[in-house]
This record gives structure tokens, C-alpha cells and sequence, in this order.
């Protein structure tokens, strides 16, 4: 416990250093210190019911239809102790793909042409979908227009709890049985082998993949570390300094 609080302690010591630092910087200067965010991948996989559960946003959420037509982005807006405290994190939703060969054709140039500016990039897909080849060729595609893409992705595979054999205990310790955690490990390891195949430009280790369900906000964590490790210089201390979530509420932007 004495360790615990002496932690707690020395995390507010480096918050208050940091939030100094920040008071004194220019505009310019302390743009270098935002996160970008982008939430990204198939249609119906669960990409903003991810979004809300890793980062507290609240966008509507469809169970029969795609929802996101166009780019939301949001301003995250940390409530602490009911001040709005804005921080410097932007999450935006992109619109999900493989709608339809139409919808791709609209989407896609999106992507190439957004991407780029994004500092990590959340790749969401279902944790039971065993079908790579589209995500192969999307992440083909991607990484021709932006070829740092590998450097700031994540493969989140949400819906875990739809793993075979579906042995999820839903009330505590809200975990999959022994059997049902063996699967979503192999899923894990099929995914990085299936990316990591000769005919993939967009090659992944697998510290950058993982898997996770928003429905019991199991592994949600690990998606934020994941998140973190990805991030270059001062933006890592940005997105630590406002990990409260749960605290979040979001501020729609332009």
C-alpha cells in the first residue's frame, strides 16, 4: 500500500511538472504535444462501441447498419472533480470499410488521404472473424499511401467473448474460461502470422496486436498501453497524463 501511494504521489509530482511546462509553451509548440487518434477497419466489427469503451467518447452506435458516413472527431474534455479540463487528445472515427465495393471506393481515398497526420492508428476487427484477406489487401493499399503506417498501427481484435467456445463469465471474474483463453491466444498469434505473410507490405510485431471485448471492457487496458507504446516522445506523457476514461466526455470539433 505504502508503494501504491508513494506512486500515486510521484505520477501527480510529474503531472503538475508537466502541466507548467505546457502553461508556458506557445501554440505552436505545444501542438507538438497533441494526440491524433484513429479509430479505423471493417464495418460492423465494433469500431465505435471500441471507440467509446477505450477513450469514453459517446457516438451513436448501430447493431444493423454502419453508422459513420464521415470523419468525427472529438476534443477530449477530462471532467476532474466537475471542472472541464480540455486536453490535448483528438479521437476521430473513420467511416467502416467492405460496406460495399461503392462505399470502398469512397472511403478508401479517405483513408490515404488522412492518415497520414495520425500519430496511432487502432485497426479494429472481430476477434472471431477468420477471414484475413480483406484486411490484408486494405493494409497493402494503406501502406503505399502512408509507409510509416506499421509504425503507428494496432490490431485490436474486439468481440473476444465470441471466441469459440463462447465460455465467458459474465458476471465476476469476468474473464473466458481456460479453454475459450487458449483460442483468443491462437487467434492473436493467426493474426500476426497471417499479416507477417510474404504477399504483406504492412508487417506487424506482436506487441502491436491484441486481443480484447468492449461488450465486458475486458483487456480494454492493454488496448490503451498498446496505444502508448506506439506514440512518439512528449505525446506518450499527453496520453498519460489524461488517462482517466472513465472521467472523459467528449467535445464534438470540425
Amino acid at each position: 500500500a505504502f508503494a501504491t501511494k508513494g506512486c500515486i504521489e510521484m505520477k501527480r509530482a510529474l503531472f503538475k511538472i508537466f502541466d507548467s511546462v505546457m502553461d508556458h509553451l506557445g501554440d505552436d509548440t505545444l501542438a507538438m504535444f497533441d494526440v491524433h487518434i484513429a479509430m479505423v477497419g471493417a464495418t460492423g466489427v465494433g469500431k465505435t462501441t471500441s471507440c467509446n469503451a477505450l477513450l469514453g467518447s459517446n457516438w451513436n452506435v448501430g447493431h444493423t447498419t454502419a453508422t459513420t458516413r464521415d470523419l468525427q472527431s472529438d476534443q477530449l474534455i477530462l471532467d476532474d472533480n466537475g471542472k472541464s479540463v480540455p486536453t490535448n487528445i483528438y479521437v476521430t472515427d473513420f467511416p467502416g470499410l467492405g460496406e460495399s465495393l461503392s462505399r470502398d471506393a469512397e472511403y478508401l481515398p479517405l483513408y490515404k488521404e488522412h492518415l497520414p497526420r495520425f500519430d496511432a492508428v487502432v485497426w479494429v476487427m472481430a476477434a472471431n472473424d477468420r477471414q484475413m484477406a480483406a484486411t490484408q489487401q486494405y493494409l497493402n493499399a494503406l501502406s503505399e499511401a502512408v509507409p510509416e503506417l506499421a509504425s503507428k498501427l494496432i490490431i485490436a481484435l474486439n468481440k473476444a467473448d465470441l471466441v469459440e467456445p463462447m465460455e465467458w463469465a459474465k458476471d465476476q471474474p469476468n474473464l473466458p474460461s481456460d479453454t475459450q483463453m487458449a483460442n483468443i491466444e491462437a487467434r492473436v498469434h493467426d493474426v500476426v502470422a497471417r499479416l507477417n505473410e510474404e504477399c504483406c507490405k504492412c508487417r506487424l510485431p506482436e506487441a502491436q496486436v491484441v486481443a480484447f471485448t468492449a461488450k465486458y471492457n475486458w483487456r480494454v487496458w492493454k488496448v490503451f498501453e498498446i496505444l502508448n507504446t506506439v506514440l512518439k516522445g512528449g505525446k506518450k506523457m499527453s496520453l498519460v497524463r489524461f488517462a482517466r476514461p472513465q472521467q472523459w466526455s467528449p467535445k464534438r470539433t470540425k
